[in-house]
């Protein structure tokens, strides 16, 4: 349900303090009894009419830590994820290490390979297939 607006949340606790019952700010404001109470004892024991600020949880690894990552990605193109870790001795996991990559839009990829099959090798299986062709 959308969150209660300030001006709301004012016209809820004027109702409360002019002695109108709780069920009746209920109907005229087309909110939950629930909400009218709690609003209403926020009000009264704190004089608060906003919300309270919700916390986020914590990153794992600090701006400098995350400099450290990007910059060990830059230098070396090859360096893994727990490469990283174990250099800088972080305590974030090694996808949260992918993820800070990621923000900064370094993505992992497959390096280059040799030619599976050499010059020697195709020649050799090139005779083989003449020879057994029939």
């Amino acid at each position: 349900m959308p969150s209660v607006s300030p001006q709301k949340r004012a016209r809820i606790v004027a109702f409360f303090f002019h002695g109108v019952p709780q069920r009746g700010i209920e109907k005229q404001t087309g909110r939950s009894l629930s909400t009218i109470i709690r609003i209403s004892q926020a009000y009264r024991d704190e004089r608060r009419l906003e919300k309270l600020p919700r916390g986020h949880r914590q990153r794992a690894t600090g701006n400098d830590e995350d400099l450290h990552i990007v910059a060990a990605a830059v230098v070396s193109h090859n360096v893994t994820a727990r490469e990283i870790k174990d250099t800088f001795e972080l305590s974030a996991s090694r996808s949260t290490i992918r993820r800070r990559l990621h923000e900064t839009n370094l993505r992992s990829r497959v390096p280059p390979q040799k030619p599976l099959v050499s010059a020697a090798n195709r020649n050799t299986i090139l005779l083989f297939a003449q020879r057994h062709a029939s």
